[in-house]
């Protein structure tokens, strides 16, 4: 009841809150010698952890989860754990050791009939695919992500299935396609009260709208982002819907303003691949300023040399490198 209570105030946006009444039970756990709950709590309490975006405390609580699901032999936490170890991984991009637990998440939810564990982990899958710009294999697994959702009547499931499929179709150009399934994402989501994913979905259509020379929509959409991205304090969206209202800016003919946002952006703390769009943005907003042309290629060299990632390769090429072989490049473009 606690866990479920934890993310229910995740859900709202609420972490710091939802991490509180985790701990408070977690303690009572521990001096009862409660493994079984313990077990619990460290998997739920790094999933709040997760959707915060703080993925140290993350990884920590899913590292003690594993080891005593492990332990009880419960193999319906451990796949949860495993499958949101491999969501860290992916985000921290170590994108080999994300896949690898991606798969194990899905041949334990296999093995225990566990569908909507299932739909999760084809979801995770077909995400992993898009990021390394696999775009048809993604698609494959997205589709089955999405029945298998619909199927149950899992909502957040459907929610995330939409969102990627609009990612996947936005990187292949077929901006109404994509259009189609953020709109249906942010329906969704709206329906469920997930914040966070709303205000990525937001933003996502935001930068679809500006690739396809939609504007009607933009001003509402960044406004709606902003608002929740200032409500949820999440840094990573903070981050992506400041970077759109760069955009917009530019796209107002206010090149000033917009090196104004990405500069403050810059003078927060970003992880390299943030940094890295903070500097392209500003090569993007004066192109003429050799500077940030510079420190883009610079970063976005070193994260494709760690992670051949589809997106760092096409910023690479943008900005006149040829980068090495290595990642998926089935057609699209970067946003």
């Amino acid at each position: 009841m606690v866990s479920n209570l934890g993310l229910t105030f995740m859900n709202q946006g609420n972490y710091d809150e939802g991490i509180r009444v985790m701990r408070e039970q977690l303690e009572k756990c521990q001096l009862q010698n409660d493994k079984p709950g313990m077990a619990t709590i460290f998997t739920y309490m790094g999933i709040v952890y997760l959707e915060k975006g703080d993925y140290d405390h993350a990884m920590d609580s899913f590292q003690r989860g594993l080891q005593l699901n492990e332990e009880l032999g419960n193999k319906m936490l451990l796949s949860v754990v495993i499958g949101n170890i491999g969501i860290v991984n992916q985000r921290r991009g170590k994108y080999e050791e994300a896949m690898e637990q991606f798969q194990r998440d899905l041949e334990l939810c296999e093995e225990l009939g566990d569908k909507q564990g299932i739909a999760i982990a084809l979801g995770l899958i077909g995400e992993l695919h898009s990021i390394r710009g696999e775009f048809y294999k993604a698609i494959e697994y997205l589709q089955k992500n999405l029945m298998l959702c619909e199927e149950l009547g899992y909502q957040k499931g459907i929610a995330k299935a939409v969102n990627t499929l609009g990612d996947v179709f936005y990187f292949l150009e077929n901006y109404p396609r994509s259009l189609h399934f953020y709109n249906r994402a942010i329906e969704v989501t709206r329906g469920i009260g997930n914040k966070l994913v709303l205000g990525f979905s937001l933003v996502e259509k935001g930068t679809v709208l500006i690739a396809s020379a939609s504007y009607g929509e933009l001003q509402s959409v960044l406004r709606e982002a902003l608002g929740i991205a200032e409500e949820l304090g999440n840094p990573d969206l903070f981050f992506e819907t400041k970077v759109l209202e760069a955009k917009v800016k530019l796209l107002q003919k206010e090149p000033e303003a917009a090196v104004a946002i990405l500069k403050g952006l810059l003078r927060r703390r970003l992880n390299k691949g943030q940094q890295a769009t903070a500097w392209y943005q500003l090569y993007r907003a004066d192109p003429l300023e050799q500077t940030y042309r510079e420190q883009a290629r610079a970063l976005f060299d070193e994260l494709y040399t760690a992670t051949p990632r589809y997106l760092f390769r096409k910023r690479l090429e943008e900005l006149g490198v040829d980068p090495p072989e290595g990642a998926g490049s089935e057609g699209g473009r970067a946003p």
